[in-house]
């Protein structure tokens, strides 16, 4: 063919034909110097007799370009699908600037949504999403570029790296409708499925500093996979994602100045006086949480118009506890992973304890509130279980694995009953710091030593500081576990005390706190006097079964019964000469300072 616009776009369409795009493109590019011509496309051009008939019409180089734009969509060849739409656009902007152009400003419009809506689709289709993202921004559509944003959101979102990009664009006047069409996609995707849209939202809005909008995009999936605990068999995987779904919502939270340190969630059914359930898939925490008005509410927060709570950086923290619970716990009771388990925060600390891991049990319960009491009743009876064998094998053959990674014994020494020890002695020094007058902890494991079977008495670091602190409550325990021995010896060194702090002291202020429990005194040498009564009763019956005679078996276990009744005997009656006499000097040195205090106060 000879050589003129009409032919190069003949030798186009074959080129397209022939699938030598590259060569079609220039073909057709050469065509378009038509539209450069004085005389026009519609003046005696040879290209006019090739043209579709729609083309030709408008007469203008964009209408042209948008054909061949087509062409190229048919095809797929996106590439130079933007290339000529692009074209279009610069000849749309050159015929705007005519003084003798006959396009009205609406016709303008209109073609500019069609050519940046095509450039979208095929940037979009090229995997150019920056380039999609610039056609999609100058779009003039409200509607149109809406539409397109919905597309971009889902193509960045499904596609490998699209997150990232997602992230990354700015969205200018459109920032609230990307979050709102992600926590759409989120609200109705399937949670095990990818993409995880609540994982991409907490993304989007890390990235642009918003971590309470992206603790909140977590504590809703946490929410989401709760429900769905208990629909599906598969409870391990989805306690691991809830986990770590709160533990985002936690981060989050924790970078947020502390007033703000809360998300919005809406109300449940059943849930009234703004208490919520919190199902965490293995039971309930019922709780009290504040309770805002109805309406709109952030953004992130899974519905709009509804009673709403506020759930505060706390309240995550103890649902991602009782999740890391169960999840620790089901590696050895299998029936956590259940799907209708209601586990209830004490049965977790029990559980725990159960199975030696004492450091979860301490911040389990100290994350909800709850006392030690059958912590460290449990820790002092495996002590006392553990001295009672004598071979180190055996009692590290029944003690669990767990308890020796415990961090208070983890690197220390010796038998592992001496281990023990230290243990329960270094968690009282955690919650109970010796210069505290409040030791119920240290008190609670005294009780429980002194009450076991075995005959145990209290180690010299747990007594001396209880009567140091709270000798009363000390003696009162020894009372009350029949160690009256024990009992009236803490008496008479706390005795001892007090006179030492009455002869020094000559203010009424300070000497009103050192004053002797008469009371207690009084109890524990009635005590003592029954005791006293009692061996001297059980001497004279074994004389006179020692006069009785008998086999000789039997008369040297009465010599030898008999010898120990007298020194016990002999031993009390001591304590109680001792008590008496120590109380006499305590008395005259009272009354001798109560005196001198009064003159000084009447002076």
């Amino acid at each position: 063919l000879p050589k003129s616009t009409a032919s190069c776009y003949l030798s186009g369409l074959v080129s397209l034909r022939l699938r030598d795009y590259i060569g079609a493109s220039d073909f057709f590019a050469n065509a378009s110097v038509a539209y450069g011509q004085s005389e026009g496309i519609g003046s005696g051009v040879d290209l006019q007799h090739v043209l579709p008939k729609s083309v030709l019409e408008s007469g203008l180089a964009l209408s042209y370009y948008n054909h061949v734009a087509e062409l190229f969509e048919a095809v797929r060849q996106f590439s130079l699908v933007s290339r000529f739409s692009h074209l279009a656009l610069q000849a749309l902007q050159e015929e705007s600037q005519l003084e003798t152009s006959e396009l009205a400003a609406s016709v303008q419009r209109e073609w500019q949504q069609k050519l940046w809506f095509k450039i979208f689709h095929a940037e979009l289709e090229r995997n150019s999403y920056e380039q999609a993202y610039a056609a999609m921004m100058a779009n003039p559509d409200q509607k149109q570029q809406q539409d397109c944003l919905r597309l971009l959101v889902s193509v960045l979102c499904e596609r490998e790296g699209g997150v990232a990009t997602l992230c990354r664009l700015s969205f200018p006047g459109l920032h609230e409708h990307v979050e709102q069409n992600l926590l759409f996609k989120a609200r109705h995707c399937d949670l095990l499925a990818k993409p995880n849209y609540f994982r991409i939202l907490y993304s989007f809005h890390v990235f642009r500093g918003n971590y309470r909008n992206a603790a909140s995009a977590m504590y809703q999936y946490a929410r989401r996979l709760s429900a769905l605990m208990l629909h599906t068999g598969d409870v391990a995987r989805i306690l691991a994602e809830q986990g770590q779904a709160l533990l985002a919502c936690v981060n989050g939270l924790s970078l947020v100045d502390a007033q703000y340190a809360w998300v919005v969630v809406g109300r449940r059914q059943g849930a009234t006086d703004g208490t919520e359930a919190a199902d965490e898939g293995d039971g309930c925490i019922r709780r009290k949480r504040r309770r805002i008005a109805i309406g709109r509410y952030d953004s992130s927060s899974s519905s709009q118009g509804q009673d709403i709570d506020i759930v505060e950086l706390a309240d995550v923290r103890r649902e991602y506890a009782l999740c890391m619970a169960r999840i620790t716990l089901g590696e050895t009771f299998q029936e956590l992973y259940a799907r209708n388990v209601l586990l209830e925060p004490e049965d977790v600390v029990a559980l725990y304890v159960k199975t030696g891991m004492y450091d979860s049990a301490l911040s389990f319960a100290k994350a909800f509130g709850l006392k030690l009491d059958y912590m460290f009743t449990t820790l002092a009876k495996k002590c006392l279980e553990l001295s009672s064998t004598q071979s180190a094998k055996a009692q590290r053959e029944q003690t669990p694995d767990a308890f020796w990674e415990n961090v208070g014994v983890r690197d220390s020494t010796g038998t592992p009953s001496e281990r023990a020890w230290r243990l329960l002695r270094y968690y009282l020094d955690l919650e109970e710091p010796t210069e505290k007058d409040d030791q119920r902890y240290r008190l609670l494991v005294a009780d429980t030593i002194l009450g076991a079977e075995s005959d145990s008495v209290l180690a010299p670091w747990l007594s001396s500081l209880l009567l140091r602190r709270c000798p009363q409550d000390l003696v009162r325990l020894c009372l009350r576990n029949g160690c009256v021995t024990e009992g009236a010896g803490f008496l008479l060194e706390h005795i001892n005390s007090l006179r030492s702090h009455v002869s020094s002291t000559m203010v009424a202020k300070t000497t009103r706190g050192i004053w002797l429990p008469y009371q207690l005194l009084d109890q524990t040498m009635g005590i003592l006097d029954d005791a006293v009564a009692r061996f001297e009763e059980a001497v004279e019956k074994i004389k006179d079964a020692k006069k009785q005679g008998g086999p000789d078996a039997i008369v040297k276990r009465l010599k030898s019964l008999l010898k120990s009744y007298r020194e016990r005997l002999v031993s009390l009656q001591r304590l109680r000469t001792d008590l008496k006499t120590t109380f006499d000097q305590y008395m005259v040195i009272a009354a001798r300072e109560s005196r001198d205090i009064s003159e000084a106060v009447a002076a």
